[in-house]
């Protein structure tokens, strides 16, 4: 098109280029975050429902250990987890079932519904076993055909869940994608729309250039003033950014001490249950030993009055010096496996809230018992308890799991300074009382600690072993265990190739 010089500013025209591109904008940007809205709506849905789904999963197997640990050791005590937990996995199928409608709406979910049903049915008559005394009866109800033909069809029926959520996902991101698809066709319309009303526009602004001139240096003062706003807003934006990030850190130590604790919690309550498994055995086989030592000399004598035909058949002097040996080393093996036994179920006892009366001599106790397969290879273990020590306020569990790191640090000093050489160093603990607090020091003689390094063992994360052997989360849980929980102190003494001590001091009454 040729503009005339006369011709006047196309105000209609500009206007109406104006609005369309505004229109079109606005109609665009809407789309966008409707759509946008829509894929958040179906993240967030099936994300919440892929959740429930692991949670329904986990809480079914946690209702069906609880039932056969029940079954299995008679103790009453795992009704009270399988109740914990049945509350929470009714709870997540009823969330499951709100986020997902079509999910109870067929046969399959009637069929899993009746099978949930008869396995709550056989868990409880199982517990009712148990409290009876008839554990046989509750393992027969537990582990028989009919529980894992229920277990298979409540598994049939999540799988069905799962498949369902998925192609409610897929169908909803097929709507979207149509839509989306609309979108786009109908904006490549209206920007070719578009296009044809600005080119119009710009021949009839190149006329109107000289005007423009001014402005333009006009634009450029504003630019220049733009710009350092900019800068301005990046900085805050930076400080705002690094203060997430430190945010970011600290919630993921957090979770990460959260995770360490769960983890101690059921590796505590499997070790107490395989200690109480074996106590029973133990005990059988010590009892038994001692009724044969009684009794061997009388079964020697019996045998050498025997025939001489018969004692022709036997070394009745080999008997006779091996036999009561033999039955001593056995019956000293058996207590000592009893005494490691003790030591796992009290160290392993499941942690509480609540502070508690320790015997902090009986703690180290069981502390070196339970770590003995870790520094009996690389190092000699020696204590001086004091025998008089009071029992102070503490919270044992997490006590025990500050020893016990302690301790398997220092066998791993020692056999890092020994490595090669084929000899053993010397662990050494004590205790002793103070005016108004009880001190605890465990000394090594292993590699030591520098000075450098020492200001930050207590540090989350920080470590001096290799990838893949230290999460450098032992001592900054112990410090933190010890500093702010107990009202206490710890703190570090070494000397690089001579070794390294701890001292724990602990107050003997609580404060706050």
């Amino acid at each position: 098109m040729i503009i005339k010089e006369t011709e006047k500013f196309p105000t209609k025209l500009f206007s109406l280029s104006l609005v369309v591109t505004i229109a079109v904008l606005f109609w665009f940007t809407l789309n966008i975050f409707q759509i946008h809205k829509q894929s958040q709506f179906l993240f967030e849905k099936t994300y919440k429902a892929m959740k429930l789904r692991g949670e329904i999963l986990q809480y079914d197997e946690i209702l069906t250990m609880s039932a056969r640990l029940a079954a299995s050791s008679g103790n009453t005590a795992w009704e009270a987890r399988y109740r914990k937990y049945e509350i929470l996995l009714d709870k997540a199928i009823k969330e499951a079932g709100d986020i997902v409608p079509s999910t109870s709406n067929h046969e399959i979910a009637a069929k899993t519904d009746i099978a949930n049903q008869k396995l709550v049915a056989m868990e409880n008559q199982s517990f009712n076993f148990v409290k009876k005394g008839r554990t046989k009866e509750a393992q027969e109800v537990l582990f028989g055909e009919e529980y894992e033909k229920q277990k298979d069809i409540y598994a049939a029926g999540m799988r069905e869940l799962e498949n369902r959520i998925e192609r409610e996902a897929i169908s909803l991101q097929s709507k979207g994608n149509r839509k989306k698809n609309f979108a786009i066709m109908l904006s490549l319309f209206l920007t070719v729309i578009l296009i044809v009303f600005w080119i119009r526009v710009f021949v009839v602004f190149r006329e109107s250039n000289n005007r423009l001139l001014k402005t333009q240096n006009d634009l450029v003062e504003a630019q220049k003033s733009l710009e350092q706003r900019v800068e301005q807003r990046t900085a805050d934006l930076l400080n705002a950014y690094e203060s997430l990030e430190r945010e970011s850190h600290q919630h993921e130590r957090m979770q990460s001490e959260l995770l360490q604790s769960e983890k101690f919690a059921s590796v505590g309550q499997l070790a107490g249950g395989i200690a109480h498994e074996i106590n029973t055995p133990i005990q059988y086989i010590g009892d038994n030993l001692r009724f044969l030592d009684g009794e061997q000399a009388k079964i020697i004598v019996a045998l050498s009055e025997c025939s001489e035909e018969t004692k022709g058949k036997i070394d009745l002097d080999y008997l006779k010096e091996e036999v009561p040996s033999s039955i001593e080393q056995s019956i000293q093996g058996v207590e000592h496996v009893a005494k490691l036994v003790r030591s796992m179920k009290e160290f392993a006892h499941p942690g509480s809230s609540e502070f508690t009366q320790t015997d902090i001599n009986r703690a180290i106790e069981n502390a070196a018992n339970v770590s003995k397969n870790e520094w009996k290879y690389v190092a000699t273990l020696e204590s001086k308890l004091d025998g008089n020590l009071p029992e102070v306020p503490c919270l044992y569990s997490e006590f025990n799991q500050v020893l016990l790191n302690i301790i398997v640090n220092a066998a791993q000093a020692i056999e890092e300074k020994n490595s090669g050489a084929g000899e053993k160093g010397t662990i050494l603990i004590s205790t002793k009382r103070l005016e108004e607090a009880i001190e605890i020091k465990v000394s090594d003689t292993g590699t030591g600690i520098s000075e450098e390094i020492q200001g930050k063992i207590f540090d989350p994360f920080f470590t001096t072993k290799g990838v893949g052997k230290g999460t450098g989360q032992g001592l900054a849980i112990a410090y933190k265990l010890i500093t702010e929980k107990l009202k206490g102190a710890i703190k570090v003494e070494s000397e690089i190739g001579k070794g390294t001590t701890f001292v724990i001091t602990l107050p003997i009454a609580r404060s706050g």
